[in-house]
Formats: structure tokens, sequence, C-alpha cells
């Protein structure tokens, strides 16, 4: 294993794999140029289409991102994450442009959007795989932090540009959209080649293709938890705005809270998942998930200005905890796969985890889709009852956690696959 570099932590980016570079670097591009995510409805309402045509369209994008996840990680099984990744954010590309050509035609048009959430969210798990498979144990969380530092500045640098190309050209914003996904394509062309074998590698490597995610009850149960985590933390754009209406605080605080969550993430998530490398999982993953939902569980105390400042501190350290361990654990858990150091099993544990990662994809999406709405149904019941099922969630989801890992640490561990290649 490399030596640890003395100094600064800062000075950590050096030991960011080759491949990790450019897959962030990818993923950097292609979130910048992702302007379709950051205004479909104002895409679509440019576009002459009625209010209840745009509400069926964004459901739809949804509902397919869900299914994109779940595919994609089914997709890297088979083909292998390099394939994966390639073919989605290819054929996101086309479908980008071929959306330009397409006029007010509301079937068309959902149609295609339909596809491109699919396709948008495809490449993740495939993408989180090989952060995994390249990076070793006690700096796996830093690698994902690290890669979620690309996502989120890039989101953050497509919001700006996207304002400014819309008001130039609707048909040149979806041309530049679909541009730098192609150019996200092309950088994943020169990753590693992980194509499986075809002509039966290693009966390990097919072990773990058959054995699948779907028969690991206890992880299956620890993205149940995350799910529940990302539906409490969805509530800032659910039940959150309604409540600072009706406590009659200013619906632009909203704002302001939320891109000082968006600063603080990006400054630092990549510093604490380095701090907190070497922690046991269950332990930052069990911290983050109260404090995410026992920010929002705060507002049973009332809604005003010192609680609001306090919850919202509360769940963007959360989050810091939260993602970067999570995709790890997903990585660690999936590790088993392939036991033998052959390039064939190799790629059967790369498909593996990627299955893992999706599996955590389609959690995280769920709970992100479904939270708003959920969150709004239950204010209309009674106003505190969100905050109790916050509570709730947080104390479920804390629970799940430390029962899973905390027993899963007690158990003889085998050398996972990460370990081999990044050791």
């Amino acid at each position: 294993m490399a030596a640890e570099p003395t100094g600064p932590r800062w000075r950590l980016w050096k030991l960011v794999p080759g491949p990790i570079r450019l897959l962030t670097l990818g993923v950097f591009i292609n979130r910048a140029g992702g302007f379709i995510v950051v205004f479909l409805a104002l895409i679509l309402a440019a576009r002459g289409f009625a209010a209840w045509q745009i509400g069926v369209s964004l459901a739809l994008v949804g509902v397919f991102g869900i299914v994109g996840a779940a595919v994609g990680g089914a997709a890297a099984v088979r083909f292998g994450p390099r394939r994966t990744i390639v073919y989605s954010t290819g054929a996101c590309a086309a479908l980008t442009a071929l959306l330009a050509a397409v006029g007010s035609n509301f079937v068309i048009s959902a149609i295609i959007l339909s596809a491109i959430s699919l396709f948008n969210r495809a490449y993740m798990p495939a993408s989180a795989a090989i952060v995994g498979r390249l990076s070793s144990r006690d700096r796996m969380a830093p690698m994902f932090a690290f890669y979620q530092l690309a996502v989120n500045v890039g989101a953050a640098v497509g919001a700006l540009v996207a304002g400014f190309v819309l008001a130039s050209s609707l048909t040149m914003l979806l041309l530049a959209d679909a541009a730098t996904t192609a150019a996200f394509t092309l950088a994943a062309v020169r990753l590693p080649d992980d194509r499986p074998r075809s002509d039966g590698d290693s009966a390990d490597g097919k072990r773990g293709q058959r054995g699948g995610v779907l028969r690991d009850r206890r992880y299956l149960m620890l993205c149940l938890a995350f799910g529940l985590i990302a539906l409490v933390y969805s509530q800032r754009s659910g039940v959150l705005p309604l409540a600072f209406t009706a406590h009659h605080l200013s619906v632009q605080l909203i704002g302001e809270l939320l891109s000082a969550n968006a600063i603080a993430v990006v400054l630092f998530e990549l510093p604490l998942a380095t701090l907190l490398r070497r922690w046991p999982s269950w332990l930052p993953l069990s911290i983050g998930a109260g404090l995410i939902c026992g920010g929002y569980a705060i507002y049973l105390a009332g809604v005003n200005l010192t609680v609001v400042f306090i919850g919202v501190g509360a769940w963007t350290l959360g989050e810091m905890f939260v993602t970067p361990f999570s995709s790890a654990t997903a990585s660690e858990m999936a590790g088993g796969a392939g036991k033998s150091s052959s390039r064939g099993s190799t790629a059967a544990a790369d498909g593996e985890a990627a299955a893992y990662q999706g599996v955590l994809q389609v959690a995280r999406t769920t709970g992100l889709t479904a939270g708003p709405a959920i969150g709004v149904f239950t204010y209309a019941i009674g106003r505190t009852v969100p905050w109790w099922g916050c509570a709730a969630a947080g104390l479920a989801a804390i629970g799940i956690i430390v029962t899973i890992l905390r027993s899963r640490q007690r158990e003889p561990q085998a050398v996972p696959a990460t370990e081999r290649v990044a050791g």
C-alpha cells in the first residue's frame, strides 16, 4: 500500500488513483452541463406544455430515475461498470440531442425525458463500484467524498450556467447538455477495462454473480435505513417551506440556507471523511442519521429562527457523515463477491459491487422522490406529525445501522476485492 503523505490533509488528493480522477472529471463535466435536471419545468413551460403535462413529466422523470438506478446495477453485473457508464451516458447524450429536435409533442417528449432520466441514473452504481474497487478500505470514504465533491461542484456550476444559456436559446441549452454528457462518455472510454469473461473464468466469480444483492437481507435492511434517512432529508423541499410560511418566516431564507448547506458540504465533506476514515462505519452513519433526523425533529420545539439555524446545521453536518460512508459501506459489503485475484473474478466482484450500489441508489432516490409528498400529506393531518415521523424514522434508521454493522464488524471478514486492488 502506498505510504501516507505527510503534511496538510489537502495533500491527500495526490493519493487519488488516476481512473478515479478521470471518472470524477467526467462526472463534473456531466453535472456542470446537466441543464435538464435544473430547469426541466421551465424547459417544458417554454415549449408550451400545460401545467398538468409538466406535472406528469416530472412524475415520470422521478419514477424512471428510480428504475434507472436498478437497471444500472444489473447492467454492470452483465456488461461491467465501464461499459455500463459508456452505454448509458452515450444513450443519454443522444436522447438529449434528440429532445432538442422534438417540438411540442407531449407524448414524444415524455417518452424521451423518461428514457433520459433512466440512462442518467444508470451510470451511478457503476461509477460508485469503480471508486470502491480502486480504494483501499481505510481510504474508501474519502474517495467517495472526493467523487461527491465533483458531483456537488458540477451541479452548482450547472445551475449558474444554465440560467444564462436558457435566456439565450432553449435549443442551445439542450445541445450543450448533450455535448457535456458526450464528453463524459469519451472520458469513460479511457477507464480500465472491466469486461466479465464469458469462458467460465472462476467459480468464485460466478458464485458472486449468482448470489445477488437481493439475497443479502442484512444489506437490504441497511438500504431501508438509508431510504428512511433520504426521506427525512428531502423535507427541505417538502414540508419545511410550508412550515416557514405558516410561521411567517421569509421563504427567501430557505434559499439562503440551502445555499449555505451546499457551500458547507462542498468545503467540509471531504476533510471530514478524511478525518473519520478509520472509524468503524456504523459510528459515522448512526451519528449522521441522528443529525439529519434530529435536525427536523427539533421543530417539535417550535419553528423560529434559532431552531431553524440549529436544525439546518444539524442535517447539513449529518449529510457529510452519511453520504460518503453509506457508499463506502455498500462497496465493503459487496467486497466478498470475488475471492480470487484473477481478472475475471475481479470483474465479477465489480459487477456485484455495482449491484449493491444500485440498490443503495434505488433506496436513496425513492426516499428523495417520495419524501416531499409524504411530508406534505402528513403536515395536512397535523403540523407536528411530520416532525414526529422524522424522529421515528431516525430511531429506526439508527437501530438498523448499529444492529447490522456492529454485528458484521464482530464477524471474521474476508479481505475484499478493493483491498487487493488498491492495497
